[in-house]
């Protein structure tokens, strides 16, 4: 209120709302919204640094400077630091904020694909995705709409727009974090720029996410998520106890792509919760099945097809722990639907029954409850507000 009244010289704003008669009040009208501070459109982050609890927290507001910062004896990086909501007991003595650092906030779109820097959010990421397809031929972007689509079941709306793409796949690397993230990109084939103050290099998420550790003075720059080719499909899917702030029992992500022949000229099949699950911790370093992969690139898609590589992923990828059988049942049923769904209605093999199946639920989109009650008013004008019920 004292911050509203600073902006007015000649008013209180209880007068204004008391003694202004009803009939003088106007709409609210959008354009007539002073303009945004220049001053403030012109602000430059500096460097900041705190000392307290024993804890050094540092916003850099540039590589080098990061880099210096991390030099520091048990120092971490952080952007939102969302990530003590799961893990409460970090000893780190110096906090290195990262999220004002220009290069690692920086967005491109290039012919290998849209480029993303590790400090930008979830909530933008999906900005950026949707304006991507957009933009670009559908044939290109088959991956993007749905990896969107995912990545807004992360978490919740609060952490979605503090947290970051990089600090998300930092807990999957380190601390065998169950990410939807990692998953999804591991599926879409995404690359991953590390750098240090010697310089940067690109990586697989393959490749990322063999080691649990980086290399001494190492983070995450970018994230780039690639174009598809013309026949290329694409889906995730996540299954847990609710639609949103859930981890997943296991989640998956499938890029096939399949010529004018009906031939699987390449597959990539990524799951994430399959590894060991205690009660109540979910982890599982996401995984690709390359064993089921081979299953498929160069056959013919078909219902024999879908059974071979059924059969080899039970085989290669064995859930344990928790709920073992289940996520299993999961893990198969994944592949299934999505098999299924490329089979389609149109393949006598595969029962019009069967085919309902490759319904995908995780992107389904439910319709609010509603409800309607109707009431007769007659000569009451006040209806059944002002009428006596009866009570039983």
């Amino acid at each position: 209120m004292d911050a509203c009244k600073s902006f007015a010289k000649d008013s209180d704003i209880e007068d204004l709302i008391c003694k202004t008669p009803r009939e003088k009040l106007t709409q609210y009208d959008g354009k007539r919204n002073p303009e945004f501070p220049a001053f403030l459109r012109e602000h430059k982050a500096q460097p900041l640094s705190f000392v307290g609890s024993g804890v050094t927290w540092i916003r850099p507001t540039s590589l080098a400077g990061a880099f210096e910062a991390l030099s520091q004896p048990r120092s971490r990086v952080v952007v939102a630091n969302t990530g003590t909501g799961i893990y409460k007991n970090e000893t780190a003595a110096v906090l290195v904020d990262i999220g004002r650092v220009p290069e690692l906030l920086q967005v491109s779109v290039g012919d290998g694909g849209l480029t993303v820097g590790a400090s930008v959010s979830l909530a933008k990421f999906v900005d950026l995705l949707r304006a991507t397809v957009a933009k670009q031929s559908a044939d290109k972007v088959a991956s993007f709409d749905h990896l969107a689509r995912h990545v807004l079941r992360i978490a919740n709306v609060h952490v979605r727009h503090m947290g970051s793409i990089g600090g998300n796949l930092a807990m999957a690397k380190t601390k065998d974090f169950l990410s939807d993230l990692a998953t999804i990109l591991l599926g879409a084939s995404a690359t991953v720029t590390l750098a240090t103050k010697q310089g940067a290099r690109n990586v697989s998420m393959v490749e990322f996410l063999e080691s649990d550790k980086f290399n001494t003075g190492e983070i995450i720059q970018s994230i780039t998520v690639p174009f598809t080719k013309q026949g290329d499909v694409f889906s995730t899917y996540k299954t847990a106890i609710r639609p949103q702030n859930a981890h997943a029992f296991v989640n998956a992500a499938f890029n096939v792509g399949i010529d004018g022949k009906g031939v699987i000229s390449h597959a990539e099949l990524a799951f994430g919760g399959t590894g060991h699950h205690e009660p109540g911790v979910h982890t599982g370093r996401a995984v690709r099945a390359p064993q089921t992969e081979k299953a498929l690139v160069g056959k013919q898609l078909s219902n024999t097809t879908l059974r071979e590589a059924i059969k080899a992923l039970e085989s290669e990828v064995q859930p344990t722990g928790d709920r073992a059988a289940f996520r299993q049942r999961l893990v198969s049923g994944f592949l299934f639907k999505f098999l299924v769904g490329l089979l389609g209605g149109e393949n006598k093999e595969v029962k019009e029954s069967t085919v309902s199946a490759s319904v995908n639920s995780t992107h389904t989109k439910r319709p609010h409850i509603k409800g309607q009650q109707a009431y007769k008013i007659g000569d009451n004008p006040h209806g059944p507000v002002a009428t006596a019920l009866p009570k039983y």
